[in-house]
């Protein structure tokens, strides 16, 4: 078939500028252009950019999981992973974000897949592939535009006041000329919540390889969404809908312990994957420097299985992580089961729903305790239960960016009052509750190219 040609040039920084020795570029002859199904399911289908680049650096390098020696961080030679390790003012130092960059890449294929699928008539026999391709799309929108929002934008709950505070850049259209503006944390909830629920009606219920998004990825980052956004009653009925229409909870009883990596190699065969993705590697992170933090693991009881299977010596006294999902180095930074049973316990919790987040809270710590050693919890008043529930989310989620986001959501509202402490020789550095630097900065190169609003830090 005649392919169309087309200038594509997938660069996050001129997806944010308009700098004419950009635009003054002229399309290369070997260029190909996308003009089936197909080649939209391929532009979206790339693993090395949809799920090996994940936007998640900054908040696991920002949050409590884990801590580094003095010695460690002074070694590290990157100046953007020790200075958003103590929550400096200034972070990248002039240098790029790969967050940053990564995410608003997706956001453009992502675009484009969209902008071209909507131009092609899909035939009877086509149609629910088109859908599929289509709900991809959709999702990666969505995905990439929340990542970045928990990161760089500010913080703000379904009942606030979410038009006045400051979201990022919504890329809606590949076009790379329309002007970049920083909208509203309300105004990014809009696209992304609709994104999602486009794609929910888009998919059938067969089920693709982990690296695709499905229904499933769709409900369950809806669950993630509307709990981020206090929105306790969206977020239970979507998780609900997510747990019935997803498979078992891997039993950790059958998993071996003494294995490195416990977890199936890039997720492969591991049944609670609703999306596979993974960060690159965070020097920070490796296994030979973190840390797990001391009081995280206090909360284990001898008889959890995690113990063995999320943790080993590091060499230093302390423990460093080998549970990642991925089933290697990387961290885990995609979508899981078990994420969604929290989701769905707390925010049945927060909705008086008690006797379903018990049932949840059960059914996860019974595949998570040493056969025959869990006794379930009956009963249990309100207030104790979000305790509960609170702490098996810590339990269960290490070293994921969900702890950035409960952080930020814990502590940007009235209820928690958690202040974070790093300590490096002599030096203490604290992140208290409401403090503007939950808010990551903008890359400079960014500001300077669209003119858009810093973050105040």
């Amino acid at each position: 078939m005649k392919k169309m040609k087309i200038w594509f040039i997938i660069l996050s920084i001129i997806c944010y500028g308009c700098a004419d020795k950009f635009l003054d570029l002229k399309p290369a002859k070997n260029l190909v252009i996308l003009s089936t199904i197909k080649d939209f399911e391929s532009l979206i289908d790339r693993v090395s950019v949809f799920n090996e680049k994940g936007s998640q650096s900054l908040a696991l390098l920002s949050s409590d999981d884990y801590f580094l020696t003095e010695n460690s961080w002074k070694t590290m030679s990157s100046a953007f992973q020790r200075n958003a390790y103590v929550w400096n003012t200034e972070i990248f130092e002039g240098t790029q974000s790969a967050d940053w960059d990564n995410g608003y890449e997706r956001i453009f294929s992502a675009n484009l897949a969209i902008e071209g699928l909507n131009k092609i008539k899909p035939s009877s026999n086509d149609q629910q592939y088109w859908n599929n391709v289509m709900g991809r799309a959709l999702f990666h929108r969505a995905w990439n535009h929340f990542n970045l929002l928990v990161l760089f934008g500010e913080y703000g709950a379904v009942l606030g006041e979410n038009n006045k505070r400051k979201g990022i850049p919504l890329r809606k259209e590949s076009d790379i000329t329309i002007p970049v503006t920083r909208e509203s944390v309300a105004a990014a909830y809009d696209i992304i919540v609709n994104d999602l629920l486009k794609a929910e009606k888009l998919f059938d219920e067969q089920q693709f390889n982990i690296e695709r998004p499905t229904k499933r990825s769709v409900l369950a980052l809806l669950a993630r969404v509307f709990i981020y956004m206090q929105d306790y009653e969206k977020a239970y009925h979507y998780a609900d809908l997510c747990i019935k229409s997803s498979g078992e909870l891997i039993d950790y009883n059958d998993l071996d312990a003494s294995k490195s990596y416990p977890f199936p190699a890039y997720g492969v065969g591991n049944k609670e994957i609703l999306f596979n993705s993974w960060q690159p590697s965070i020097t920070a992170l490796a296994e030979n420097r973190l840390c797990i933090d001391t009081a995280l693991m206090t909360l284990y009881h001898q008889k959890d299985c995690r113990l063995a299977l999320f943790f080993k010596e590091n060499g230093s006294g302390y423990k460093a992580f080998k549970g990642s999902y991925v089933g290697n180095l990387f961290l885990f930074s995609g979508i899981s089961l078990n994420e969604v049973y929290l989701i769905g316990m707390e925010s049945a919790t927060r909705i008086d729903k008690l006797d379903e987040a018990l049932l949840l809270y059960n059914a996860l710590r019974k595949k998570r305790i040493v056969t025959d050693s869990y006794s379930q919890q009956m009963m249990v008043p309100k207030a104790q239960l979000l305790e509960l529930v609170i702490d098996e989310k810590r339990r269960e989620l290490v070293m994921r960016s969900n702890r950035w986001e409960d952080l930020k959501r814990f502590n940007n509202t009235d209820g928690a009052f958690m202040v974070l402490t790093r300590k490096l020789g002599l030096s203490t550095f604290n992140l208290n509750p409401f403090d503007k630097k939950y808010n990551l900065p903008i890359p400079d190169y960014v500001i300077k190219l669209s003119e858009i609003e810093q973050n105040q830090r």
